[in-house]
């Protein structure tokens, strides 16, 4: 018999009848792959972006010598590498800012790179065209040299509507600096980094107009190999220079490969960007449950034709053809759906993603979506495959029986049920798996991503998935009991899914999954709030903060000039103020950062919270005046260091800086962790140049370069109001040319809160698809349902049920498998949540999260549930009451 024949007749007609359950399975496929694609998109473009920055903005460099502690480098280390000449290795400065350029609504985010532009055609920076624009290019090419003038990348000049020689204004910290403009560059090599918002100077011209003389970011390095990456340092050249580098230079500086600078943004938010995906498969997952419904009713409705079709000598591979190209088509479209809403709900999880990398790690805009078509093959492909996953029990539930066994629609129930407590067996043995592997250490190889916890987490979904035919089966048996006839139509509802218990443990497993997903995220997502709440309102005790302004865009925008804090100290009203450095640090080869405040002003007016419970004073008595600091929980966690251990930090100039851990705080502020130390400590050590606590204290327009707070925490007297400080500071600050961000104690909190709330709104809306695919699980249920009892309505239709009681024995089903799966979502979602705040974010972040239940959430939830699952009944309720007795009878 032919098979490709009967497509048409058998699978054609049936998807065209059933057109709307159809649309609905594909639906939640595409639901499911565009989520997982949308996710994937966003970080990949984040990520691809800020690689191609770095790689224009390296130009022909190798190589780089970068400053282990700090964003800059003295450059008077240039002085001890002209032996690099020798080698054949040529070298350049670079700095690079970030800064801020007006707008009507929103400042934006531009980078500011100062070059050696002697060098910038042989580094592959600029040439002649891309260097000025085409009038006059070589007057413009040496305006480049003067004082405050600059090259800005053409398509910033357009929105700025700026031509060569027009002046403007950028914000550099807390100053505000005019630049003018010496020519546009085309965008092309670093006129096309960082979405063309760079503006390029000569560095001797931006270390003037930043105020810091004689600092560059790195050293850029031309080896004469051919080899990139961190072969380039494997080769015998590079491992020599980077041995007398680190000989001369010891505790300054590293050598890096240029393409290990790209990589950094991408070892830093690993584990933010990988938690998120892996959240997103389970969008898929769900899908996978909905897929394997619709095949399973597929295979229920037509049990006869596949009888019939086996009796006139079609194959079993024939007929696993016939089934696998429903298959395919349901398939090909769902996953060419999802593509598509992937794309858009991308830019979507883009903005978020973004944010929260350029808030939190890179300090880098993001701009345009970035589409690997080769990737989202790979999801494309993904979805198809994993539709064949889901209904391969269905397609071997079609071919595996016998004509005459095909007959009998309760064949596949009376196995589930013959077999319950052997699934239940093989779920408790997957728990104990699950269990097991929650135990184990994240993976060193994947920087520490908790592989093990994912796992557990996804067999704990397979293991209740397993355990609920069983469950489900003695939760119906006592319901029953318990109602008996009193209450005749969910009576009836849950005898029929007594009688169906494999199809129906398969809907409950899948809303199951989408709920437990829902509550696991929301305990999680509300207990980490909560937490940082309670952190946030016992650590920010000051009245007052002073950053730069807008350092909420990017914390690379700069700092307070320590010259102030004796001004802010003699201000009317202030008790005290305690300004803090907070700058990057390479412990031990990764990301940290090293803190410095006045320890006598933390141990008056501080509240930090100390892991062993020891009062701050006294933890804080045993580190002043003596070689000791305080560590953050996730540094701890990630260097695996505690109380009494000693840590070994380079110092520019001198001896290595070691220094006793005297206290382990909790701290959620960055997940690579803090060394903190007292400020007089850190100043011997670190300091650049003057002492910022003999500043005089009055503003002094003499502005040379000296350390930059990160902030400025004010505490005031007692009966100071806070905005009336404010006001009479920046009356005097910002004629002075101060653009500084003074927030009281509440502003900053809110401020806080909306990057959290931010930073999850991604989240929010992967467990909102997860139950919207779900709830599409239970309509596909109840309609496979009502199709498999097609003869028990007939009959009841026979004995004198209204269709009005038909289709309420279908809604009470509906209400009965909303309840049944909010209930066991619950249960789930507690354990879930307790292997993401315990064992996934312990991994990953370092960070202890203690739980809080949001009951407001959780109730709307639920009632949200049993209404959907109620609508989701409607429609089949409607097929059940218009059951025709005499057609069902008559064909059995």
């Amino acid at each position: 018999m032919s098979t490709h024949l009967l497509f048409w007749p058998f699978i054609g007609r049936h998807l065209k009848k059933n057109l709307w359950r159809s649309a609905l399975t594909v639906l939640g496929i595409a639901l499911g792959v565009a989520v997982m694609l949308s996710i994937h998109l966003a970080n990949r473009t984040v990520l691809e972006q800020f690689n191609q920055s770095v790689t224009q903005v390296a130009g022909r460099a190798n190589a780089s010598i970068v400053p282990v502690l700090g964003e800059t480098l003295d450059e008077r280390v240039l002085s001890r590498m002209q032996w690099l000449w020798a080698e054949g290795v040529s070298f350049a400065p670079v700095l690079e800012l970030t800064a801020l350029m007006p707008h009507p609504t929103q400042p934006q985010v531009v980078q500011l790179l100062g070059l050696d532009l002697f060098e910038a055609q042989s580094f592959g920076w600029l040439n002649d065209t891309s260097a000025a624009s085409a009038s006059a290019p070589q007057t413009e090419a040496l305006s480049a040299f003067k004082a405050g003038h600059v090259l800005v990348s053409r398509a910033l000049a357009q929105s700025y509507q700026l031509e060569p020689g027009d002046m403007f204004t950028v914000q550099l910290g807390s100053r505000a600096v005019k630049l003018t403009v010496a020519g546009l560059m085309a965008p092309e090599g670093v006129g096309k980094a960082y979405e063309q918002r760079i503006i390029v100077a000569d560095i001797s011209v931006l270390q003037a107009a930043s105020l810091m003389p004689g600092r560059v970011s790195r050293i850029e390095l031309i080896f004469p190999s051919a080899s990139s990456g961190q072969a380039v340092l494997q080769t015998p050249l590079g491992q020599r220079i980077t041995q007398k580098l680190t000989r001369i230079l010891p505790g300054q500086v590293a050598v890096q490969a240029a393409s290990e600078r790209a990589s950094q943004l991408e070892k830093l938010s690993r584990s933010f960007r990988l938690n998120l995906q892996a959240l997103s498969f389970i969008a898929l997952l769900v899908a996978m449950f909905l897929m394997y419904n619709t095949m399973a009713v597929s295979v229920l409705k037509r049990r006869t034709e596949i009888a019939t079709l086996r009796a006139l000598g079609l194959s079993r591979n024939g007929l696993l053809a016939l089934f696998g190209s429903e298959c395919l088509m349901l398939g090909v479209a769902g996953s060419a759906l999802g593509i598509g809403l992937g794309v858009a709900l991308a830019q979507f999880n883009l903005k978020q993603v973004a944010l929260t990398v350029q808030t939190l790690y890179s300090g880098q805009p993001v701009a345009a979506l970035v589409i690997p078509w080769g990737d989202v093959l790979i999801v494309f492909l993904l979805g198809v495959a994993m539709t064949f996953m889901a209904a391969a029990h269905p397609l071997y539930e079609a071919i595996s029986v016998s004509p005459a066994l095909s007959l009998r629609t309760a064949s596949f129930e009376s196995r589930v049920g013959g077999v319950a407590f052997k699934l239940l067996l093989l779920g408790v043995a997957l728990g104990l798996l699950a269990l097991g592997l929650a135990a184990l250490p994240p993976v060193s190889q994947l920087g520490g991503f908790p592989l093990f916890g994912f796992m557990a987490a996804f067999l704990t979904f397979f293991a209740v998935s397993l355990a609920l035919p069983w469950a489900l089966g003695c939760c119906f048996t006592w319901l029953h009991g318990l109602l008996k006839l009193r209450y005749p139509l969910p009576t009836l509802a849950l005898a029929m899914f007594r009688g169906a218990l494999g199809r129906t443990s398969i809907a409950v497993a899948s809303l199951t999954i989408g709920i437990a997903m829902m509550v696991s995220l929301s305990v999680m997502i509300a207990s980490f709030r909560q937490t940082v709440t309670d952190w946030v309102n016992q650590s920010l005790k000051a009245d007052i903060f002073v950053e730069a302004e807008h350092r909420e865009l990017s914390k690379t925008l700069g700092g307070v000039p320590a010259g102030l804090l004796p001004w802010f100290k003699a201000q009317p009203g202030v008790a005290a103020a305690d300004g803090f450095f907070d700058v990057a640090l390479m412990y031990r080869n990764q990301p940290a950062r090293l803190g410095a405040g006045d320890f006598n002003v933390l141990a008056r007016y501080g509240a930090l919270k100390f892991l062993s419970g020891e009062s701050m004073q006294a933890v804080l008595g045993r580190c002043i005046g003596k070689p000791a600091a305080l560590v953050s929980e996730s540094f701890a966690t990630r260097h695996r260091v505690a109380v009494g251990d000693w840590l070994t930090l380079p110092v520019p100039s001198g001896p290595w800086l070691r220094l006793k851990i005297e206290g382990v705080y909790t701290d959620y502020a960055s997940d690579a962790g803090y060394i903190v130390m007292d400020v007089r400590q850190y100043l011997a050590a670190y300091a650049q140049q003057n002492n910022p606590e003999k500043s005089d204290t009055h503003l002094s327009k003499n502005r040379t370069a000296q350390q930059n707070y990160s902030s400025i925490a004010i505490y005031l007297k007692p009966g100071t109001a806070s905005e009336a400080t404010i006001r009479a500071m920046q009356a005097r600050l910002i004629p002075q040319g101060y653009r500084l961000s003074l927030r009281t104690n509440a502003a900053l909190k809110a401020e806080v809160m909306r990057i959290f709330d931010a930073t999850f709104a991604v989240t929010y809306a992967l467990h909102g698809i997860a139950i919207a695919v779900a709830i599409l699980s239970v309509l596909n249920t109840l309609f496979m349902l009502v199709i498999a009892a097609r003869q028990e309505f007939a009959l009841l239709k026979y004995l004198g049920f209204s269709a009005r009681q038909l289709a309420g024995v279908v809604l009470w089903q509906s209400v009965i498998l909303g309840f049944t799966g909010f209930v066991a979502g619950l249960g789930v979602g507690w354990l879930l949540s307790q292997v993401l705040i315990e064992v996934i974010n312990k991994q990953s972040f370092g960070w202890t999260i203690y739980p809080q239940w949001p009951w407001g959430f959780l109730a709307q939830s639920g009632v949200m549930v049993l209404l959907s699952a109620l609508l989701a009944g409607v429609l089949p309720a409607r097929l059940a009451a218009r059951t025709l007795p005499q057609e069902v009878l008559r064909d059995a």
